[in-house]
């Protein structure tokens, strides 16, 4: 089965000038944030933004250094211990905080692939391509599970 076929089509995308405030606006209906996918004027796909980069951002700067220090074990980010002031909402843009190093899949591959996919990057979710790298959808977990249950019988 294509990914095209049950990937999500109607996807809600940021661009890089994006402020934080405006960010955290758009997605506070969600029961968590998703992995949101940043586009440029045409729709070229150029990252994504995760709850994970924006704790990192405003992670201390003690905890940065000793990231960066090799067998050091990494402690978990806390959310209560992270640098934030109120000017942060508007002065942090999504070009600040994004990932420009991502995983994305071609809208004509197969549902399999993009499961090995999110099982080797640990992701429940990737962006989904055309031929030109425009964005056009978001394969889940989730919507491959559902295809698998339609494929089985289990729902229509």
């Amino acid at each position: 089965m294509k990914i095209l076929e049950v990937m999500t089509q109607k996807v809600i995308a940021v661009k890089r000038s994006t402020s934080l405030f405006e960010l955290i606006e758009s997605f506070r209906s969600f029961h968590s944030f998703p992995l949101v996918p940043v586009t440029e004027e045409n729709n070229n796909l150029v990252g994504t933004i995760s709850f994970r980069n924006i704790m990192e951002t405003f992670r201390s700067t003690s905890q940065k250094i000793l990231i960066t220090i090799p067998f050091v074990d990494k402690e978990e980010l806390d959310l209560f211990d992270l640098e934030i002031t109120p000017e942060m909402g508007t002065l942090c843009i999504v070009d600040d905080l994004m990932q420009t190093n991502f995983v994305s899949i071609k809208q004509d591959a197969d549902i399999e692939e993009a499961h090995r996919l999110m099982q080797l990057h640990r992701q429940e979710q990737i962006p989904v391509v055309d031929e030109e790298g425009k964005l056009v959808g978001m394969i889940g977990m989730f919507d491959i599970l559902l295809a698998l249950f339609r494929e089985k019988g289990v729902i229509k």
